[in-house]
């Protein structure tokens, strides 16, 4: 996938960045994905920093929670969770919007000593998909 990341839930949001990665189908039980997903920002603040979410991904279930593994530029070593809700979804199209809020924490070292600190990070985005 490589789909773009939007301030809003319209989808003529403004672009800041794009999700790109891959998922495949894990139960046969219910549906149900493996995400492998990377936010990546390439406007604003966060421009050149991604984050990375590894995890299985409930579809049908209205609130589903995937954790964020790591991250590159200013979310360096970036752990916590990415929650996902379906805003809508067109039957015609197959297309979707998910609201994709992500809690987090940075891990930085303190300066001249060997102890880390957490910058806890609250961030919402949403995906066309």
């Amino acid at each position: 996938m490589d789909n773009p990341l939007i301030v809003g839930p319209e989808p003529d949001s403004k672009i800041i960045g794009w999700a790109q990665g891959i998922y495949g189908s894990t139960s046969f039980e219910e549906v149900g994905l493996l995400m492998i997903l990377n936010l990546v920002f390439d406007q604003g603040e966060y421009n050149g920093s991604t984050l990375i979410v590894l995890g299985h991904n409930s579809i049908l279930h209205k609130y589903r929670e995937m954790p964020i593994v790591g991250g590159l530029g200013v979310f360096h070593l970036a752990r916590g969770i990415a929650t996902a809700q379906t805003v809508w979804f067109n039957l015609t199209t197959k297309l979707q919007l998910l609201s994709i809020k992500l809690w987090f924490c940075i891990m930085i070292p303190k300066i001249r000593t060997s102890e880390k600190w957490c910058l806890y990070m609250q961030k919402v985005c949403n995906m066309i998909f």
